[in-house]
């Protein structure tokens, strides 16, 4: 699987070191994360292995309402010792979640059907039914979000 992204999103990816061919070992990642309990569906791993270890900075767009964080694909960093946060979050979606990174103060997850989702302490975020549309959303703030409570 080729990472599916527009020419909009490629644009920003690759002024973060990011191309199309990108193939790292997403393992480095995921290893650790399998033994806190983990597990990481086939599209978190083609994520990971296109993103892993970027850090990807949105443009600033004048007169957009709300602007893109810069984001981090390091899941280790993101969720080591956070897997008790996932539950009511993955009760909330009805699905498994992976993490790939983080976004200031949320996690950025994936459900094994390709929803881009990001969770915060009691509320789990969907911003993109989609890879395409979620990384739509995190590099460039374009796109809509659907907000989930998480009660524990």
């Amino acid at each position: 699987m080729s990472l599916p992204v527009d020419a909009d999103v490629a644009a920003v990816l690759a002024r973060s070191g990011w191309t199309r061919d990108r193939s790292i070992d997403e393992g480095e990642y995921t290893k650790p994360l399998e033994e806190e309990g983990f597990t990481f569906s086939e599209v978190a791993r083609e994520i990971l292995k296109s993103l892993g270890g970027l850090t990807v900075r949105p443009p600033v767009v004048p007169g957009q309402k709300v602007q893109p964080s810069p984001c981090d694909f390091d899941p280790e960093g993101a969720a080591s010792g956070e897997r008790d946060r996932f539950g009511p979050w993955e009760r909330a979606l009805g699905a498994s979640i992976s993490p790939l990174g983080e976004l200031g103060q949320w996690i950025i997850g994936v459900t094994p059907d390709g929803r881009l989702c990001v969770g915060s302490h009691g509320v789990v975020e969907v911003v993109g039914r989609d890879v395409r549309a979620g990384l739509r959303w995190l590099v460039l703030g374009d796109g809509r979000v659907e907000r989930f409570s998480a009660p524990g």
